[in-house]
């Protein structure tokens, strides 16, 4: 299965609500379906065979969350993740595409 960075989604709109997760309303350029996920920061996007897989973030490095969305290509959640800690720092950092197709990255790591 072949690993492909993408640029087929974009933020159309962050909703921030006082004590809530942000939220962000994605679209796909192709298709034009939206659908909102947890996060405020689109930070990587990936085609995974037929599949997506999004990475985004709060964008709020002193207590940081990485959401990790995996999307079937008719856009219904597949599967995700939330990597964070209560009065963590975290940052997403080093995000890239091995040769093999496995996407690498650092988060907790202050380095």
């Amino acid at each position: 299965m072949s690993t492909k960075e993408i640029n087929e989604f974009h933020v159309v709109d962050t909703i921030e609500k006082p004590d809530e997760t942000p939220r962000i309303l994605l679209e796909n350029k192709k298709s034009n379906k939206q659908f909102e996920v947890s996060g405020k920061v689109l930070e990587a996007q990936y085609r995974i065979g037929e599949n997506f897989l999004i990475l985004v973030t709060e964008g709020n490095p002193f207590e940081e969350a990485l959401y990790i969305y995996y999307f079937s290509n008719t856009l219904n959640l597949m599967d995700s993740l939330e990597l964070s800690a209560m009065y963590s720092e975290g940052m997403l950092r080093n995000v890239s595409l091995s040769n093999s197709g496995d996407i690498m990255f650092s988060f907790f790591d202050n380095s």
